[in-house]
């Protein structure tokens, strides 16, 4: 972790093989943008860069409240490379294998690999095409890496050969609702909607959030109101109050209403600029040189 007092510490300059998503911070509990790249640990006065103290990555950074987790980056590219190849070795020996498959996707998103996903993904698509849970995962990895029209594809070809997987249609349903689909994730949270259940509200909130962002703040409130009369407990719950009472405000109207939650951008993969890297000690280099340049000339 970088720390300074009155400008004299470590700081991190630069960014490289960045990934943004949204997320729940471990530390904040905000659902807010994550971001994990590869920086530069400086030695810093008046947070000038002096020297670098070392090569890291950042992982999983809240933009609330800035806290992460760290890793020397040598060590975290050895065992990404390491843990990557190892499993997609074993994959390729057994391209059908279904265990292996799903380790080696969830091993891609675990080390932010976009680019390694995009060969894995090719490699799946033609070995398993007709395996539901595989077809499944490579969505969600899909819209994890940024790419919600792929993710649709394979949301759609896991559906079609399980239709009755609820994990998948809530993951598809929260995709189409962020892509203004709302009629169609109302017909795949059907399950959530037509047997009301505490554990399955937050279903609920975010097919109100797609109304509202609709504008059909009627519809909104009927749904709240139908759910809260199979399930009369959820009249406890402290959002459903919020929602309840919000959509009331809003009946008459068709204003869409922004959310926060489905107005999140896909998450994005970039490189970063080579400069990043370099330019922190060019800056003080020429500080440094102008400081010299005006004393001397201030003496002739």
């Amino acid at each position: 972790m970088s720390f300074t007092l009155n400008g004299v510490g470590s700081w991190y300059y630069g960014r490289n093989n960045v990934h943004n998503f949204v997320g729940q911070c471990e530390f904040c509990g905000a659902s807010t943008t994550l971001t994990s790249y590869d920086t530069t640990l400086y030695f810093v006065v008046i947070y000038l860069a002096i020297c670098p103290l070392g090569r890291k990555r950042i992982i999983n950074q809240c933009a609330s409240c800035s806290k992460h987790r760290l890793m020397p980056l040598a060590a975290y590219n050895t065992f990404h490379d390491t843990a990557i190849d190892k499993l997609l070795k074993d994959y390729c020996a057994a391209t059908e294998n279904v265990e292996k498959a799903t380790e080696l996707i969830q091993a891609t998103i675990h080390f932010r690999a976009a680019k390694p996903f995009q060969g894995v993904r090719v490699l799946m698509e033609q070995a398993l095409p007709h395996n539901a849970p595989v077809q499944s995962l490579l969505g969600g990895a899909c819209e994890f890496f940024g790419d919600r029209s792929s993710a649709e594809t394979h949301y759609h070809a896991s559906l079609s050969l399980d239709p009755s997987n609820t994990a998948t249609r809530e993951d598809f349903a929260v995709l189409l609702l962020k892509k203004g689909h709302v009629d169609e994730a109302r017909q795949w949270l059907s399950h959530v909607l037509d047997s009301p259940s505490m554990d399955k509200r937050g279903y609920l909130y975010v097919m109100i959030e797609g109304l509202r962002v609709a504008g059909r703040h009627r519809e909104s409130l009927e749904m709240l109101e139908a759910y809260a009369a199979s399930l009369p407990a959820i009249h406890d719950d402290k959002e459903f109050k919020q929602y309840l009472k919000k959509s009331r405000r809003y009946t008459n109207s068709s204003k869409p209403l922004r959310s926060k939650l489905l107005a999140a951008q896909a998450a994005s993969t970039y490189e970063g600029s080579p400069w990043n890297r370099r330019l922190p000690l060019l800056i003080t280099a020429g500080i440094i040189l102008l400081t010299i340049t005006i004393i001397v000339l201030g003496n002739l």
